[in-house]
């Protein structure tokens, strides 16, 4: 706070008052003092901490803090601290510190506790004593709101603005952005507030459904759409109890359950009970009781003797009434050989018409037409017929679903002669699907090209997505002097390349032989120093692989074509590139050499 200052406070609806916040006593005797040396101690400040040294022994030391009783004295003799907490009076102004505070009428009181200052405000009747600044009359008409004493314009408030800042409000503007799941909330005349529904977002809500429900022995697993399955065990439930060790003995029945306590029965009071027998005899039926008489009844009153006769076209039941059945005369079907009506379930029959089966209307030209299934469990004759044809559907063979025009078989088709596919040249392409490949075999009719494994063959035989392996090759199936050899272009396309011989045969890379002292039996790995260099060139041209093709030990054959035999002898080679040789002479020149040539199996 700034020294002797003062603070003015204006009242609602009231008039001001002015507090002055200065020292209100002015006595400088219980403020913050100057810590001073006494005589014989010497007194060194840092921050609010005080280190009091006693520059003579056996001095007194006395300190005081003017009553607040806030000084502490730390440390250990001769070196004592003295901590002065409140010692922070920067101007070192008494007339400016911290007092309580009340106005002249006791209305406001300002104090402090602890670092806290507390302001209370105590409203009198009248708080200046004056009446001719209170509000003594308001008057609402319509929506003006007028001070009446003094009634001037200046009195006047027009409340129609406030009308409708009231609660009597609609939500408006209610909007989702799905990405941040941040709702929007609008409020009628009033801002937009947002809340944030991350944590809602699914799956944390329980808008999910249960899914891989499973149940293995008495263990129940119940899964939860985005979520942990959980078990439940059924053993307590579990009552898989089988009758056991049960017997009748006599007219006792005993019967026991898996882990559990067998009980008996006595049947002792249905003995002899249920020994019947029925029997009929003419029109007598018997019962017999077994132990007593028997019960018999006769059924002569309820027989239906009739007999049916027909005579012409009259049907008549004996005892019963006649049908005359001449209007039904006239009939459709015929015996085979004749134009009587079959009457007999065996007759073999025929009609002049076409016949429907499940349909009213008959295809023109049909003579028979079936609306449905045909099952037929024997042959099919053609009746020197070469082909069973139709107008544009489907012959299907043994099959139940699929297909709108031609011929359809899922099982065995044979053909023992030969099969020509396009006879007439037209634009009709064919195709074999396998198991995952649906072009494993594919003619494009209008290129006249072949594909396997594509559906757009662009050369006379293209194979994609795969390997092309010629069984007869390889392992000495091929006999005589092989000239050429196939290779494939970039675009795929197979080449042939000339020269065979030629090809197979190379020149490994140049080395060192030290030939400076004598020596026998020294070898070299030929095979090693040409995949070191073959396979880390020191240079290559641009784009091109950072190592050289080469061949496995067992792929190549090893020669040597020539060596100085004035410095070597005693040179060999074996299957796997290794040379073994002597030094028995050092080299009179640079043009000492040893050739060797290498050649692929």
């Amino acid at each position: 706070a700034t020294a002797n200052e003062t603070v003015d406070i204006a009242l609602e609806r009231g008039g001001s008052t002015t507090i002055n916040i200065e020292d209100a006593d002015a006595d400088p005797n219980n403020e913050n003092q100057t810590v001073s040396a006494g005589t014989g101690i010497t007194v060194n400040q840092s921050g609010q901490n005080f280190e009091v040294v006693n520059a003579a022994p056996d001095q007194v030391v006395t300190i005081t803090d003017g009553g607040s009783g806030n000084v502490s004295v730390g440390g250990t003799y001769p070196n004592l601290t003295v901590d002065v907490p409140s010692l922070d009076d920067a101007d070192a102004d008494p007339n400016n510190e911290i007092q309580t505070l009340t106005s002249a009428d006791g209305s406001v009181t300002l104090s402090e506790s602890d670092g806290d200052y507390d302001l209370e405000v105590n409203f009198p009747a009248n708080n200046d004593n004056s009446a001719t600044n209170e509000l003594t009359d308001l008057n609402l008409a319509s929506n003006i709101l007028t001070l009446t004493n003094p009634a001037t314009p200046g009195n006047q408030v027009d409340l129609s603005p406030y009308l409708d800042n009231t609660d009597n409000q609609n939500i408006e503007g209610l909007a989702i952005n799905t990405s941040s799941n941040i709702l929007t909330v609008g409020i009628e005349n009033g801002n937009a507030q947002t809340v944030d529904l991350s944590h809602l977002d699914n799956p944390g809500t329980d808008n999910q459904n249960i899914e891989n429900l499973t149940f293995s022995g008495t263990t129940l697993t119940v899964g939860i759409e985005n979520g942990s399955s959980q078990t439940v065990s059924l053993l307590p439930l579990a009552d898989n109890q089988s009758i056991q060790g049960s017997s009748l003995s006599g007219t006792t029945l005993t019967i026991g359950i898996e882990d559990g306590s067998s009980e008996t029965v006595d049947l002792s009071s249905l003995a002899n009970t249920d020994n019947q027998q029925i029997s009929l005899s003419g029109n007598i039926i018997t019962l017999a009781n077994g132990t007593g008489p028997d019960t018999t009844v006769d059924l002569t009153d309820f027989r239906d003797d009739q007999t049916l006769t027909l005579t012409g076209s009259s049907l008549a039941i004996s005892e019963g009434n006649s049908v005359d059945l001449s209007t039904l005369s006239d009939h459709d079907w015929y015996e085979v050989g004749g134009t009587s009506a079959p009457d007999a379930i065996t007759d073999n029959i025929f009609t002049e018409g076409n016949v429907g089966i499940g349909t009213s209307s008959i295809t023109s030209g049909r003579a028979l037409d079936v609306e449905g299934n045909i099952e037929l469990n024997d042959y099919l004759y053609m009746n020197g017929k070469e082909v069973l044809r139709d107008s544009g559907t489907w012959l299907r063979i043994n099959h139940n679903s699929g297909f709108t025009n031609g011929i359809l078989t899922n099982s065995y088709f044979r053909v023992d002669n030969r099969v020509t596919i396009n006879e007439a040249g037209d634009n009709y392409d064919f195709r074999v699907e396998g198991d995952a490949d649906t072009h494993l075999l594919f003619t494009d009719a209008s290129a006249d090209e072949v594909g396997i494994g594509t559906s757009s063959p662009d050369a006379k035989l293209d194979v994609e997505g795969g390997t092309v392996r010629f069984s007869d090759y390889g392992s000495n199936a091929i006999t005589g002097n092989a000239t050429s050899l196939v290779g494939v272009e970039a675009d795929g396309d197979l080449v042939e390349v000339n020269s065979l011989k030629a090809s197979k045969v190379f020149y490994p890379p140049s080395i060192e032989v030290d030939a400076s002292t004598n020596g026998t039996g020294r070898t070299i790995n030929l095979y090693d120093q040409y995949i070191a260099q073959f396979g880390s060139p020191m240079v290559a041209s641009t784009s091109a692989p950072a190592a050289i093709p080469t061949y496995a030990n067992n792929e190549l054959y090893y020669y040597v074509t020539y060596y100085d035999t004035a410095v070597f002898a005693n040179v060999s080679v074996d299957e796997f590139g290794v040379m073994t040789y002597d030094v028995i002479a050092q080299p009179t020149s640079y043009n000492s050499l040893i050739n060797v040539v290498f050649v692929v199996k």
